[in-house]
């Protein structure tokens, strides 16, 4: 079963707003409707500028035509859809003369014109919004591959070109997502190999235990496949979680095996590695599941997914490690490797000696840093928007940047204005100088509504900004009508307004929301009744919503994890001293966040959870021998492992520095150090804590002796 599992097709990325919204929640259900009364909301801008006038607008009416007709997009804004005599006249050969040109700024010079920046001859440059139809990353890969093509023709013929939207930044997030596994996860593996053969000098364990626990995490792939589930830049992350996790477990089956196999046939020494680490290696890893299952009852898909791939993917791991690896030792290694004296060993035995000796030190000082960690957490600054996860020199951060800079709005929040009577035309001039207030809020670069179109009729007929006269705006909708149907619906008693909106964070939003609404009231009162909805605005939601959920979700593994190591221990004392090393390398790791300024995002905080997880795999191994034989005797047995699991884990965290990807890089520094810190905790902090307990009771033993 596990090998069919291992070998499923590979499982869709998808980090498209449905992916993230939240099942029932209203405002999902709100925006949905939305889509379908009023039309898309996620553009594509397409700027195209250097050169001669003439050739920037020659290429970008073709693209525009041919945007088009496909069929992702749904509408768009540019030259050849809202001037289109204009551009006719200017590309004709003989209309389109110098004096035609010289005229030509003045043409685009109106409301729509400077809102939109569809074309400024000066410059010369163009902008095109191309709003997609809702779909997946897949539906939309043909038309970014066909713009990407574009800009390479255009910057061919020297032009420059800046592509940016929410579509192009959820498909940058979905090659994120699939460099965790194409990149990320084999440079962590292949940094842990290298660390693993230096330390056991055994190629053949090596291969053995890497196989294990590679089968275990493809197969939690080949699960998401059969429940035909996408994962996104927060399931990508279950991997590296389940690597280490696994290969934390499995370091014990191997160096109990070498211990083994000096004195003992290599099919017997399979089956006492089986039989002594099971109810340790078991314990460790319910923990860890029970922590990371717990996620499954989130209403947030892809935490609820990350929760079941990691919970799953120990489950089937549990077996691997216990029963599949063990085997595979005895049939490969029958030989123990020289591991050129105890010298791990000592290290462990003399740490634990000076825990003994300066207890109340080792015990205050870890206590005082832990105790920080609710402080430090209530420090850390979030980091929800994507764009900022990609470094300055990445095209898709440089694009938005540069689009921005001169004035772009690159997304949209969208104000529904819902009205029992006719809000279009009885309506006008409150809408309009709602519009007016709404242009002023910081963060907004233009709003597209009625008003905005029809103060583009007036300036076209007689060079006037204001609203045309009753007459005219009564003949431009009967004649029009059906073309600002994405603007207005149900004869008038719905309208939409579209801020177009520079790359603000979730909190800017809320702040955007609430002066719209107070603009809202001012000027229509209880006429109209106003919802914020939009796709930017739900994904930023969503993010922090990640963000929080995965936050508060520590927390409960935390206590889950200690309920059962109090159960699991039977004793108060063990359970509770088994919690305090645990505790540690998390709350240092959250010092460490803000010491090296790093914001909590999607890779940061999962290191918590992580760090948690393989802190208890080595505290319940070590308390498990300290029962049966005492501390200097459990540092003897365990020492080795533990010090080998922190460098080999260790190792292949540090190797993810180098990515350009921030959630990456940072989750790669800040696991090296937390894996150190928690080496730390097991070897000082918990001999000392444990060393005020009578000593080892060989009755309560839940293992037996090595």
């Amino acid at each position: 079963m596990l090998p069919l599992l291992a070998l499923a097709p590979q499982v869709k990325v998808d980090n498209s707003i449905e992916a993230l919204l939240v099942e029932g929640d209203p405002e999902a259900a709100t925006y949905r409707q939305f889509l379908s009364e009023l039309g898309s909301d996620e553009p594509v801008v397409v700027s195209l500028f250097g050169g001669a006038p003439a050739e920037v607008l020659a290429r970008a009416v073709a693209l525009e035509e041919e945007l088009l007709t496909r069929p992702e997009v749904r509408r768009s804004f540019g030259p050849r859809s809202l001037y289109p005599e204009v551009v006719t006249v200017l590309s004709d050969p003989v209309l389109g003369d110098e004096e035609a040109w010289r005229g030509a700024a003045a043409e685009f010079a109106g409301p729509v014109g400077r809102t939109l920046k569809v074309f400024e001859p000066e410059r010369p440059a163009a902008l095109i919004y191309a709003f997609l139809r809702p779909g997946t990353a897949e539906d939309r890969g043909p038309l970014l591959l066909r713009l990407a093509n574009f800009r390479a023709e255009a910057e061919a013929a020297g032009h420059q070109v800046a592509i940016a939207g929410p579509p192009v930044l959820n498909q940058a997030l979905d090659h994120a997502g699939k460099d965790v596994e194409r990149v990320a996860l084999p440079l962590l593996a292949l940094a842990q190999v290298l660390m693993m053969l230096l330390t056991t000098r055994s190629l053949r364990a090596t291969v053995c235990l890497f196989l294990t626990v590679g089968l275990a995490v493809a197969a939690s792939d080949g699960v998401l496949v059969a429940m035909g589930a996408t994962s996104n830049i927060v399931v990508a992350t279950a991997k590296p979680l389940l690597l280490v996790l696994l290969l934390s477990s499995g370091v014990y089956v191997v160096e109990d095996y070498f211990h083994r196999l000096r004195s003992q046939a290599p099919a017997l020494a399979a089956q006492a590695t089986a039989r002594h680490l099971r109810q340790a290696t078991l314990l460790s890893l319910l923990t860890t599941i029970v922590g990371f299952g717990s996620l499954v009852i989130s209403p947030i898909a892809p935490i609820r997914l990350f929760g079941g791939v990691s919970g799953v993917g120990l489950l089937l791991g549990a077996p691997l490690v216990l029963v599949f690896l063990p085997a595979l030792l005895a049939q490969f290694v029958k030989k123990p490797p020289a591991l050129g004296g105890p010298g791990l060993e000592r290290w462990a035995v003399a740490a634990v000696g000076i825990a003994r000796r300066h207890r109340s030190l080792a015990i205050t000082l870890g206590l005082a840093l832990t105790s920080l960690g609710p402080w430090a957490v209530g420090q850390l600054r979030t980091e929800p928007h994507a764009l900022h996860y990609f470094p300055k020199d990445h095209p898709i951060r440089r694009d938005a940047e540069t689009l921005e800079a001169n004035g772009v709005g690159l997304s949209t929040i969208e104000l529904v204005l819902t009205s029992t009577a006719s809000l279009v035309p009885s309506a006008l001039l409150p809408l309009d100088a709602l519009s007016q207030d709404l242009a002023q809020i910081p963060g907004v670069r233009g709003v597209i509504g009625v008003p905005l179109f029809l103060r583009e009729v007036a300036f076209r007929a007689g060079g006037q900004e204001a609203l045309p006269q009753p007459a005219l705006v009564d003949m431009v909708l009967a004649e029009r009508g059906e073309d600002l149907g994405f603007l207005m619906g149900d004869q008038g008693r719905r309208v939409r307004l579209s801020l177009l909106v520079e790359t603000i964070d979730a909190d800017q939003i809320d702040r955007l929301a609430e002066k719209a609404k107070e603009a809202t009231t001012t000027r229509l009162g209880a006429r109209a009744h106003l919802t914020v909805t939009g796709s930017y605005a739900l994904l930023l939601s969503a993010q922090r919503g990640l963000l929080a959920t995965l936050h508060g979700s520590l927390l409960s593994s935390a206590l889950l994890m200690g309920l059962i190591l109090l159960l699991a221990l039977r004793s108060i004392a063990l359970g509770l001293i088994a919690l305090v090393p645990n505790v540690f390398p998390v709350s240092l790791l959250f010092l460490l966040m803000i010491a090296l300024d790093l914001p909590l995002d999607l890779g940061t905080s999962m290191c918590a959870a992580i760090a948690l997880g393989i802190a208890v795999d080595n505290t319940i191994h070590f308390i498990d021998t300290y029962r049966a034989l005492g501390l200097e005797a459990a540092a003897q047995a365990t020492g080795r492992p533990v010090i080998i699991t922190t460098l080999v884990v260790s190792a292949g965290f540090i190797a993810l520095i180098g990515s350009d990807f921030g959630p990456t890089r940072a989750f790669g520094i800040l696991m090296a150090l937390a894996m150190t810190s928690a080496l730390a905790a097991d070897l000082f902090q918990l001999p000392a804590l444990l060393s005020f307990l009578d000593g080892p009771k060989a009755k309560a033993s839940v293992s037996e002796p090595p």
